[in-house]
């Protein structure tokens, strides 16, 4: 994400240094709750030396290259404007700066030069033409209040960052339960129909456990510290459109209270009834109660709302976006392709397409392809995005930056991994160009180049690029922080790869220690590791071990996802590979199509997952000799990663091979 410098100008005297202080502590907090966002404040007493300047005539004419370098300036008055305060506000205006103003109340003079000197700032007040925002308060927190909503809408205008972003900024396991809430939703929808029909007990006892389940993840999701910062950017965009639309709408005004004070109840009433008032502000209205609905982590509704107001406004750029990428991040990856796809062809008839939308559509479309595991399409869009991004920026950006990372993860995918290492080395040199060397970004491609030298094979390169990552997250976290956590969870991948697997072991239990101090005992990570010990169990032959921890993985699967969903088949999968490993080859087949059924009504007839467990059971039939039934299941396997992968990738090599020692062996017999 890009940080964008904003040099913020305050003018103002000793006598409202607490406004002036209120105003520096906000802009802090604008800057924590907005990554691509540094407020800065310039204040001569801070920007400049007390003494002598040798290069000015008067400390005014080194205060105002100062103020020229500013993009907003704040005035704030109390009793009387000074001869500088005067100049620096001219020039604001000759320069054509935004800038507010601010005139505290409940000033009495009590003496004839304040009354003259008052009397003066009487009149700089009231020959302020109605361009020049300005604003009469009582109070420090009046002040506060009135400044916060200002600088609201006037960054929203001038510097906003696409909320559509967001999504990108979480983390997995917060992506991940974010879609296990909405497959949840849609479980309740399909159900509730169900008994409009045909009422029905056991249907009603599931809707209500549902339910409940519902709750405890929203509850979950409200304590995590990710969500919590979405949920505080959501909130104060809501808050800035609102306020933008206040001399027009009371029901917004009305609205934008109940938001504050976190009513969101009577706000969405409010919202209802202004879109239902000004039919041609529905659209915004809409949308505005898609953001009300997303704070309160419904992110279906959110979805419902957005769709409804692109259905209105279907030219707006960001309502597309918004509603594209709720589908994205929802997992609706075909819907979100149909959006993105609809907007780059209505965009792209203008006669001079706006670049930077063509970029965010492109990399929208790469992420939602790349989901799909379609990556010769994914790379296609990101590479057009990675052109429009250097025509945008130049050849140095961290916009560029993440392009590289992500072809990265798409040469991963594809099984390319000297392609994808590239990638990712660039990403992290581009990268060291505007973070330090221990910021979280520089740790995530440390992480992404030790994962393919796994997959490489390499397994001394991956585990000193893991160790690299975990040491900056050190420094970034305390010790026990998921994404600690994460660490030790790859560098067990590696350690397992490397057949050190009662090392691998050590660093899963470590990665479960800390995920059951931060989730609890039934989380999808711990289900993960879960998975990943009985991996590792199997690899050892300790195959009632193993199937321990696949059946304790399956037990969390069921409980998040219900009776179907991939990492569901994953469970049954990993089951099937112990019972084959234990000559049980009966039992393997069952579990391994029971997996391939789930992932088929998952995936359709071509996945890479699909692929895994053709070849699955091609191997247990392989291991009971019954070669014809092998070789077809080769077959259907190696025709669907031939959608995915390149010729020469080992799993098309390694599948071939086995299909020609079947026609040897059928040949035999």
């Amino acid at each position: 994400m890009t940080t964008k410098k904003v040099n913020i100008f305050i003018a103002s005297s000793a006598e409202v240094s607490e406004e002036r202080d209120k105003c520096i502590r906000h802009l802090n907090q604008v800057n924590i709750s907005h990554d691509h966002l540094h407020l800065k404040p310039v204040l001569w007493e801070f920007d400049l030396h007390h003494g002598s300047y040798p290069n000015f005539e008067s400390i005014q004419d080194a205060i105002n290259p100062l103020l020229e370098e500013s993009s907003l300036c704040i005035f704030i008055f109390y009793s009387k404007i000074g001869k500088f305060t005067r100049q620096e506000f001219e020039l604001t205006n000759k320069k054509g700066k935004t800038l507010f103003a601010y005139f505290k109340k409940g000033f009495s003079p009590s003496s004839i030069e304040e009354i003259k000197t008052f009397g003066e700032l009487i009149e700089f007040k009231a020959s302020m033409n109605e361009t020049i925002l300005y604003k009469n308060y009582d109070s420090v927190d009046k002040f506060g209040e009135l400044l916060k909503d200002n600088l609201h809408v006037y960054l929203s205008k001038e510097f906003s960052e696409p909320s559509f972003d967001d999504e990108e900024s979480l983390s997995n396991n917060v992506r991940t339960l974010m879609k296990i809430l909405t497959q949840k939703e849609d479980k309740i929808e399909e159900l509730k129909s169900s008994l409009s029909a045909l009422p029905d007990k056991a249907i009603q006892e599931k809707v209500k456990s549902l339910e409940k389940e519902k709750n405890d993840l929203r509850a979950e999701l409200n304590k995590n510290k990710e969500i919590q910062q979405q949920q505080t950017k959501v909130k104060q965009e809501l808050e800035a459109r609102l306020a933008s639309q206040l001399k027009k709408d009371n029901l917004k005004e009305k609205a934008l209270s109940a938001i504050k004070e976190n009513n969101f109840a009577d706000a969405e009433q409010l919202l209802k009834e202004s879109a239902k008032d000004s039919i041609f502000e529905a659209a915004s209205t809409y949308f505005e109660l898609g953001k009300l609905k997303k704070l309160q982590l419904s992110y279906k509704e959110a979805l419902r709302y957005f769709e409804l107001a692109v259905e209105m406004s279907p030219d707006d750029f960001g309502m597309n976006m918004e509603a594209g990428i709720s589908l994205r991040g929802l997992g609706y990856n075909d819907q979100a392709i149909e959006r993105f796809e609809n907007a780059l062809s209505e965009i792209e008839k203008g006669a001079d397409p706006d670049k930077n939308q063509l970029a965010i559509l492109n990399s929208e479309l790469a992420q939602a392809y790349y989901n799909k595991a379609v990556f010769d399409v994914a790379l296609e869009h990101n590479e057009v995005a990675l052109d429009l991004y250097k025509f945008i920026h130049g050849k140095e950006h961290p916009d560029i930056a993440r392009r590289y990372n992500h072809v990265g993860l798409i040469y991963d995918g594809k099984g390319e991994w000297d392609k994808a290492i590239d990638f990712y080395q660039m990403a992290l040199e581009m990268y060291l160009q505007f973070y330090d060397e221990d910021h979280a970004y520089i740790a995530y491609e440390y992480n992404n180049i030790g994962a393919s030298y796994d997959n490489k094979g390499e397994w001394d390169k991956a585990i000193d690029y893991i160790d690299k990552a975990l040491v900056i997250k050190k420094k970034i976290h305390n010790d026990d922080h998921p994404d600690i956590a994460d660490s030790y969870v790859n560098m067990g991948l590696a350690y397992d790869s490397k057949k050190g697997f009662e090392t691998a072991i050590d660093y899963y239990q470590k990665a479960l220690d800390i995920y059951k101090k931060f989730f609890g005992e039934k989380h999808p990570k711990i289900a993960v590791v879960y998975n990943n010990i009985g991996i590792a169990k199997d690899s050892l032959e300790d195959y009632d071990s193993a199937m321990k921890y696949f059946e304790k993985a399956l037990v969390i699967y069921n409980q998040f996802h219900g009776a179907e969903h991939p990492d569901i088949a994953t469970g049954y999968s990993n089951i099937g590979s112990v019972y084959k490993d234990k000559g049980e080859y009966e039992n393997a087949i069952s579990q391994y199509e029971k997996a391939l059924s789930i992932y088929k009504k998952f995936h359709g007839e071509a996945h890479p997952d699909i692929a895994i467990s053709y070849g699955n059971i091609g191997s247990v039939y392989d291991d009971m000799a019954d070669y014809e039934k092998a070789k077809i299941n080769y077959t259907k396997s190696l025709e669907i990663y031939k959608n995915f992968l390149q010729d020469d990738h080992y799993h098309i090599a390694t599948l071939k091979a086995n299909i020609d020692r079947c026609n040897q062996n059928l040949g035999r017999q």
